[in-house]
């Protein structure tokens, strides 16, 4: 079991290092795409791996034969942290595709209308 997770974390960790890193870097809209895909990809692994490994290792039992309840959260938890690093790509990747933008106005002593894209 553990050569199957350790293959996997490898498969998702070299898959965004051999990508085209010139390229990404050329548009920020891009670049930003692009981080929010590694985002994706390494929150499913956490999470896969929190539910890969709750019920492997929730059989375990304590000295007075109750399950572990702690290796239990631990994988909720890793499924948590997952999930929320996985949303955050997912936010990352909207924002790249739909920018942004703010319009205000001042009145005053200096008249102005300000425009603001942010990504």
């Amino acid at each position: 079991m553990k050569a199957i997770l350790a293959a996997l974390m490898i498969a998702v960790f070299v898959a965004p290092a051999r990508a085209d890193q010139a390229a990404a870097t050329a548009d920020p809209a891009a670049a930003q795409f692009h981080r929010g895909t590694v985002k994706i990809r390494v929150g499913l692994a956490i999470a896969a791996a929190g539910v890969l490994g709750m019920p492997i290792t929730a059989v375990t039992v304590n000295s007075d034969k109750s399950p572990n309840k702690a290796v239990a959260y631990g994988g909720l938890g890793a499924v948590a942290v997952g999930g929320a690093i996985a949303l955050s790509g997912a936010q990352d990747q909207r924002r790249a595709a739909r920018p942004q933008t703010a319009v205000g106005f001042s009145l005053g002593r200096v008249n102005g209308v300000h425009i603001r894209r942010s990504w």
